[in-house]
């Protein structure tokens, strides 16, 4: 597991390992408790991510820009904002 002094835990920090896994009960890879983003939307609401305007990497995966386990980063984000807004936009046209 990551270790940084300046890490943010992810949901294992408010829900503990077994907020997302269970090592008992489950066929899903990496023993989560559900696949994909339904996994995510088990604790944040879905209908806040549904805008008139989807954004791509939403409705991929959450992990396309956050780690569940731990980040240095606010929000959990894989990096830093302008960063990982920059793998898709161009730095000449941001989205903000």
């Amino acid at each position: 597991m990551k270790q940084h002094a300046a890490m943010r835990d992810g949901p294992k920090g408010q829900a503990g390992c077994l907020g997302c896994h269970d090592p008992h009960a489950t066929d899903v890879k990496g023993l989560l408790k559900r696949t994909g983003n339904d996994l995510c939307y088990a604790c944040h609401r879905k209908d806040a991510f549904a805008k008139k305007v989807g954004h791509a990497p939403v409705a991929q995966s959450c992990q396309t820009c956050h780690d569940p386990h731990a980040s240095p980063q606010e929000d959990i984000l894989v990096k830093p904002v302008t960063e990982l807004c920059q793998q898709c936009h161009a730095p000449s046209n941001p989205p903000w």
